[in-house]
């Protein structure tokens, strides 16, 4: 239990391909919007460079993991995660830059928010050390396997 107080890593997060989807959603609306912003307003040559550099980088990772095959993994939520990271890094930039985003649109919002990208909130532990998502997959598995078992005995 001490090593949860210190932050240390719980386990296995366990997110569905859906979910994925969603979070790669989000920041791909928040990169095209950062895109047209830059567009919009004359930046310094090196951050144009480095954003153009950075959004085909986040365009090659989302058109190649888009598809539900591609979406199986956590590593792939962990890596969108990252990808939100940085972009929340550019939208920082952009503010250094002088600039501020006009209107942040989110797929979960109205437009008009000015609030920044939603930051993922870490998975929270149960009691046993488990997300709420693994206890569901658990508790659907015994359900089947009890079903399974019940309907083998009957014969």
């Amino acid at each position: 239990m001490d090593a949860q107080k210190q932050g240390a890593d719980v386990g296995a997060v366990i997110v569905t391909p859906g979910e994925i989807l969603a979070e790669m959603d989000s920041v791909d609306a928040a990169v095209r919007q950062l895109d047209t912003e830059t567009g919009a307003v004359p930046v310094t040559a090196a951050f144009k460079q480095g954003w153009d550099a950075f959004a085909a980088e986040w365009r090659n990772f989302y058109d190649a993991h888009k598809a539900l095959s591609e979406r199986l993994w956590t590593e792939i939520y962990r890596q969108t995660l990252a990808y939100r990271r940085r972009v929340e890094e550019w939208f920082a930039a952009f503010a250094r830059e002088g600039w501020q985003v006009r209107a942040l649109i989110e797929p979960d919002r109205a437009p008009g928010s000015s609030l920044p990208p939603p930051v993922s909130p870490a998975p929270v532990p149960t009691a046993a050390g488990y997300s709420l998502g693994t206890l569901a997959w658990i508790a659907a598995g015994a359900a089947l396997l009890s079903g399974v078992l019940v309907y083998s005995s009957k014969e």
